[in-house]
């Protein structure tokens, strides 16, 4: 029993350590995430006209074209909005931000 003892605290102590609990309550937050998007995305979609934006991009002329791919927006612009809306819900998040 003396030999037990303290190897169930130190394992007891492994498993609650910050950094452990940060990770286990990270991934609850990451697959409760990836499971309420889809979701809330088949709420927004029905909203949101799919054929506007195609639309809007066919309209353009060849010049403007031009100086969206010299200036790699179709890379770029992914790039910005997705940080835009991880610095977004990293601030949201009261125990990081």
């Amino acid at each position: 029993m003396n030999l037990l003892l303290p190897f169930l605290s130190s394992l007891l102590g492994w498993i609650f350590r910050p950094a452990i609990v940060k990770f286990l309550i990270l991934a609850f937050i990451f697959f409760l995430l990836e499971a309420l998007f889809p979701f809330l995305i088949g709420l927004i979609m029905p909203f949101i006209a799919p054929d506007a934006l195609n639309t809007a991009f066919a309209n353009l002329p060849t010049g403007v074209w031009w100086l969206l791919n010299l200036a790699r927006i179709d890379i770029g612009a992914p790039m910005v909005i997705s940080a835009y809306i991880t610095r977004f819900m990293i601030r949201r998040m009261p125990f990081i931000g």
